[in-house]
């Protein structure tokens, strides 16, 4: 996750965020506001993201959890931007993805945007980290424009969607540790592809298994030997 002042040294718009463990609570609400977020500083999947509407419930959570963050709440379109960098601070690759469906923390459903709204703000906040290899970037499209919100240092959940829209994240990695020359693929994806994912069960008898161990654990007459 990004530090909490990254995006205000750069010029990005984004929540205001402070640092429970260095902040008094009636600092965090004076600046925030309710509601607010607090999550993990280092978290995955939405594991431990929480919501408090009052002194109350961010005390609770804040006395539950160690090393959080805390988040003026903002309420929009959740955006979340593939990003490789080629650790010299330039962008060979990105791909921004609105997640339409969010299921235990992993996008479920998701759509291919156009990378004209966001180039700008991803080509300055890689030419400041300069990254080497895959990142995504968090940010949320609200009334005020864009809300910079996360930068994660990995693939995310939902880039096999960025890679099916032609990303090529894997291939350009490969060139890059082979010294081979890297092209830029800025813009050279498909906009507006939506990927699905589903769970789906598999059925069979159980005369086909291979591990006899459940065979002989399962009684087949209805009665117990």
């Amino acid at each position: 996750m990004s530090e909490p002042k990254f995006f205000e040294s750069i010029n990005i718009l984004a929540p205001k965020t402070l640092l429970p463990n260095e902040t008094k609570l009636s600092e965090i609400a004076a600046r925030l506001g309710y509601p607010m977020v607090l999550k993990p500083r280092r978290g995955s999947s939405g594991i431990g993201v929480v919501v408090c509407n009052d002194d109350e419930e961010l005390l609770f959570f804040m006395k539950r959890g160690r090393d959080l963050v805390a988040q003026q709440f903002v309420e929009g379109t959740e955006i979340t931007i593939d990003v490789l960098g080629d650790g010299d601070g330039n962008v060979l690759s990105l791909v921004p993805r609105q997640r339409l469906k969010v299921r235990a923390g992993e996008v479920e459903r998701a759509v291919t945007l156009d990378d004209g709204l966001f180039r700008e703000q991803i080509l300055c906040i890689a030419g400041h980290l300069q990254p080497f290899g895959a990142i995504n970037i968090q940010c949320c499209l609200a009334g005020a424009g864009l809300y910079f919100m996360e930068i994660n240092a990995r693939f995310g959940g939902g880039y096999p969607l960025a890679d099916e829209a032609g990303a090529a994240f894997p291939e350009t990695l490969l060139d890059m540790l082979a010294d081979r020359p890297c092209a830029s693929r800025l813009g050279i994806y498909k906009r507006g592809l939506v990927m699905s994912r589903y769970e789906t069960s598999v059925y069979m008898d159980i005369k086909e298994l291979q591990d006899s161990s459940i065979r002989e654990l399962t009684p087949l007459s209805g009665k117990i030997s």
